[in-house]
């Protein structure tokens, strides 16, 4: 973990937790209260946060089972939703409404096999992204993860790893086809359809995205893209 307070003139290492192998994502909701997610030494599953800008970091308790998370959204201080992979191989969802303090398992959709990001629009609005046993998935929640469901996708991706809801109805999804080439997908209307985007032909597996707004967009990924 590095943080900067300065606009990234400079940037500093900051101590995490012992046992912390990885970090995979993180979602800071001001600027001393912050979350992040990974994986420990031992392959399990890791949620750490900060109340003092990082200063120091504390472990949070993960549900049984959890091999590893990969990505995070807070909506308040308070309330988050966390992604990634169980220990046989299936989606994991957790979720927040007490800062950290306990995290709860949510029911993953049938055929999940891992996922990858999460981004909420507000407390009871979440897209999450990655992948199923043949092709890329999408589920949606519109309670807060009381239920998620899995949302219909075009063909051609065979991985999500990204998402941005700049709005409660408008997300872009990122990652990667069969072949390696980036792949996007677009929705206007909260997931009930999701459509196809056209990327530059010379961009690789696309691993995260950003929009500002649902026309300023930018993404990342592999090989420089």
């Amino acid at each position: 973990l590095i943080g900067t307070t300065n606009g990234g003139t400079t940037w500093k290492t900051q101590s995490v937790p012992s046992g912390v192998a990885d970090v995979n994502g993180i979602a800071c909701i001001s600027a001393t209260t912050c979350e992040a997610v990974g994986q420990s030494s031992t392959s399990t599953g890791v949620l750490i946060g900060t109340t003092n800008g990082g200063t120091t970091w504390k472990t949070q308790s993960v549900p049984s089972a959890v091999a590893d998370v990969n990505g995070i959204a807070c909506i308040s201080a308070t309330t988050c939703e966390a992604v990634g992979q169980s220990s046989t191989s299936t989606g994991v969802i957790l979720g927040t409404t007490n800062g950290g303090t306990t995290w709860k398992r949510q029911v993953t959709p049938v055929g999940v096999t891992s996922l990858g990001g999460v981004a909420c629009a507000s407390a009871g609005i979440c897209e999450a992204v990655g992948e199923s046993a043949s092709h890329a998935t999408i589920v949606g929640t519109t309670s807060g993860g009381s239920t998620w469901k899995s949302q219909s996708l075009p063909s051609g991706p065979s991985e999500l790893y990204g998402i941005s809801c700049p709005s409660s109805i408008g997300c872009y999804a990122a990652g990667h086809s069969n072949s390696g080439a980036a792949a996007m997908l677009a929705t206007t209307n909260g997931g009930s359809t999701w459509k196809g985007q056209k990327v530059p032909a010379s961009a690789f597996t696309l691993l995260g995205i950003a929009c500002r707004t649902a026309a300023t967009c930018e993404a990342v990924g592999y090989n420089g893209t």
